[in-house]
């Protein structure tokens, strides 16, 4: 079924959406979205309800669950600490087969902490939308991340889930050869949150669909589309054959390091 145009649970206007948006973002040393909080071509729907399907998802996070010593666990853990783009952007050193230095992939970090600038938007809307308590909080058996969460009923949807499928999608953009294994990295992000008992898999299901329809607004989005080019010249100028920015990217680079350093004083 094609999904609804707009919002269903989340009727908004676009100018109140923005307005929202921008008092969320004020006070961020990050720069602004893309989007600016524009409606997404997706309705989320409702989280279940059924307590047959509530018990049977529950028994999926616990089957999911591993030891605190196992690498599974270890690297849930370590996704569940990464927020900023610059931390983000670390966790897929493997799949892109390179180490992912923020300060060598100034355009790559921007473009990223915009990125995440609105899927926190989004995801924190829908969550607003249609509170549920978090796996843990329904069963005390489950063992949870060591994070504290400001409200324990923001589970639906997986914020984390969203943006381990958006990134991964962005950066196997910039680094086309490694498409898959980014791609299957940013899908474990997701996976991770049931490891933790802090997402039920219907939560990051959702997290995914929402960023599946982010992904499709961002591709007419021209500022995105100028910055994805320039990530994909500096990726070419950090590689072997040490490829020439373009004056275009060359003088966005510049744009960027002065405002990180204005903005660290």
């Amino acid at each position: 079924m094609r999904p609804q145009k707009g919002w269903s649970a989340i009727r908004f206007s676009g100018f109140l959406l923005a307005c929202l948006f921008a008092t969320q973002a004020n006070g961020s040393d990050s720069p602004p979205g893309y989007l600016q909080g524009a409606p997404l071509d997706y309705a989320v729907p409702k989280p279940p309800d059924d307590p047959s399907v509530v018990q049977m998802e529950l028994v999926q996070v616990r089957a999911a669950q591993e030891l605190p010593t196992s690498s599974q666990w270890l690297e849930a853990n370590a996704d569940d600490m990464a927020y900023k783009a610059d931390e983000v952007i670390r966790r897929f050193d493997d799949a892109s087969g390179e180490i992912l230095d923020p300060s060598m992939r100034v355009v790559l970090v921007s473009m990223l902490s915009r990125v995440i600038q609105d899927t926190r938007f989004y995801a924190g809307e829908a969550k607003k939308a249609s509170p549920r308590p978090r796996p843990y909080i329904e069963d005390k058996t489950i063992n949870h991340c060591n994070i504290a969460f400001l409200n324990d009923q923001e589970s639906y949807p997986s914020g984390h889930a969203m943006n381990g499928y958006v990134v991964a999608s962005v950066l196997s953009q910039v680094i086309p050869s490694r498409r898959q294994p980014i791609l299957a990295r940013g899908i474990r992000y997701g996976d991770n949150r049931i490891v933790c008992g802090v997402h039920h898999p219907s939560d990051v299901v959702e997290g995914r669909m929402l960023g599946i329809a982010y992904l499709k607004a961002l591709e007419a989005n021209s500022d995105f589309q100028a910055d994805l080019k320039c990530a994909v010249e500096e990726e070419a100028h950090l590689s072997a054959s040490k490829a020439a920015l373009s004056k275009t990217c060359a003088a966005r680079t510049r744009a960027i390091v002065k405002s990180n350093a204005s903005n660290r004083r």
